[in-house]
């Protein structure tokens, strides 16, 4: 074979190898920004669930200042992660702070010195369950002023999940066969003895063509909060 047919050989591999790299190339390129779109998504929700937790918690504060001047304080910051599950869909893990006892007991003093008046507000009508140990305030003096901050502070993070799910705005997609998942559960503290008990989870769940038909004005507000299905484990 002489040397320019080894030439032109050589380029024509070349040239057929280019040709199959460039649609590869092409398609890992036009797929890279939209993982990275759905990583930014993923932390923005991150972040908006992290706030409802604050929030929760700062309006549970609001509430309790309404029987007594006590200021509730919590053992940590909310933290939030979250991955992209293929075929399942989004999912985020919730850890809540708990309310420090501390502030409670401080509370329950107060309360025991004078007669509670009526609170300026009242709270949530419906609570599902509670977040701390269901006995740490069970007959004391602040439920016995109708106040109890376990189930109203789970009732104040319910609402603001759910209010997360559904005013997220919609450039977070999820896809019509997947759902966007929310497990939202107390911190692990292994070995305190206050909150030896193993800490239930709050799962909220609603499927990916729910939440585009809310978004598309098909579902009400009301409506689609009745399709987040909610569970306890």
């Amino acid at each position: 074979m002489t040397e320019d047919r080894l030439v032109f050989r050589r380029l024509f591999v070349a040239g057929v190898v280019l040709a199959l790299a460039g649609p590869v190339a092409a398609q890992q390129s036009a797929s890279m920004p939209d993982q990275d779109e759905q990583k930014l998504q993923v932390r923005a929700f991150e972040g908006v669930l992290k706030t409802s937790i604050e929030n929760a918690g700062a309006r549970l504060a609001k509430r309790a200042s309404q029987f007594a001047p006590v200021e509730l304080a919590f053992d940590a910051s909310p933290a939030v992660s979250g991955v992209v599950v293929p075929d399942v869909g989004p999912v985020f893990d919730v850890q809540i702070p708990l309310i420090l006892q501390t502030g409670l007991a401080l509370l329950q003093r107060q309360l025991e010195k004078s007669k509670p008046g009526q609170p300026v507000a009242e709270g949530p009508a419906r609570v599902a369950s509670t977040t701390v140990a269901d006995d740490v305030m069970t007959k004391s003096p602040v439920v016995a002023a109708g106040f109890d901050p376990d189930r109203e502070y789970t009732a104040y993070v319910r609402e603001g999940l759910l209010d997360a799910i559904l005013d997220f705005p919609s450039a977070f997609s999820v896809k019509d066969g997947e759902w966007l998942t929310i497990i939202a559960r107390e911190f692990d503290r292994p070995g305190n003895v206050i909150y030896s008990t193993a800490p239930r989870k709050m799962i909220l769940k609603i499927r990916g063509a729910d939440l585009t038909a809310f978004r598309q004005g098909k579902l009400t507000r009301d409506e689609a909060k009745q399709k987040i299905v909610d569970t306890r484990f």
